[in-house]
């Protein structure tokens, strides 16, 4: 199992480069742009030798990820990033934005008719990043951000705004008490998710690896 974990990232690598070659070739900028994108998805989301990533990094995976997700929905997702430059070679825990993007795109955006925008801006603030994610989607029913606030973190995501119960625990559990995850939304009017993390905590590997952070 070991050897097959090692080989088929490889073998996925090495066949998309093949079709990136491939797609140059026949001059399909798009594919070759897309395929580009997914290869830096899969070696993020692979890569398991550290579970730290700069807040650089993580925009990069951010844009890669809404670009693909624009294959899908042909050009429907607008994704807008203000990002303090002080705060760009921070070290942060990985998979913290993902999942918020996710559920704008699947829930937010999957009724709104036209362009649908998400901001994202992280800004320096008395020693913490302070991250705010915004939509314009359909946003939320009182009842569902009730639901969210009281869910309890799930090894297997809720299909209802996954990922964000998870997410609150995961930054009290490696940041501490005072740093948290807030949603506001209400329908018709969009959703924004607002997070207090850390800045300068060097997470130790022994502490992070005995924590389930799906």
């Amino acid at each position: 199992m070991m050897l097959q974990a090692q080989i088929n990232p490889h073998f996925l690598y090495n066949t998309l480069n093949s079709l990136i070659i491939v797609a140059n070739f026949m001059h399909c900028e798009n594919i070759s742009n897309a395929l580009s994108s997914l290869i830096r998805l899969l070696r993020y989301s692979i890569d398991n030798y550290d579970n730290r990533i700069t807040v650089e990094e993580e925009i990069t995976y951010l844009q890669d990820y809404v670009a693909l997700n624009n294959l899908r929905y042909k050009n429907r997702i607008k994704f807008l990033v203000d990002i303090d430059e002080n705060i760009l070679q921070e070290h942060i825990i990985k998979f913290l934005h993902q999942p918020i993007l996710e559920n704008a795109i699947l829930h937010g955006f999957q009724e709104k008719i036209g362009v649908g925008t998400i901001r994202m801006d992280m800004r320096e603030e008395d020693g913490y990043i302070i991250s705010t994610i915004e939509d314009d989607g359909i946003g939320m029913a009182s009842e569902i951000l009730e639901h969210i606030y009281t869910s309890k973190p799930q090894r297997e995501p809720e299909k209802v705004h996954i990922g964000i119960p998870n997410i609150a625990e995961r930054i009290r559990l490696i940041y501490g008490t005072d740093c948290w995850c807030a949603v506001e939304s209400q329908p018709g009017a969009g959703t924004k998710v607002t997070m207090k993390i850390g800045r300068g905590i060097d997470i130790a590997e022994s502490e992070y690896e005995n924590i389930d952070h799906r």
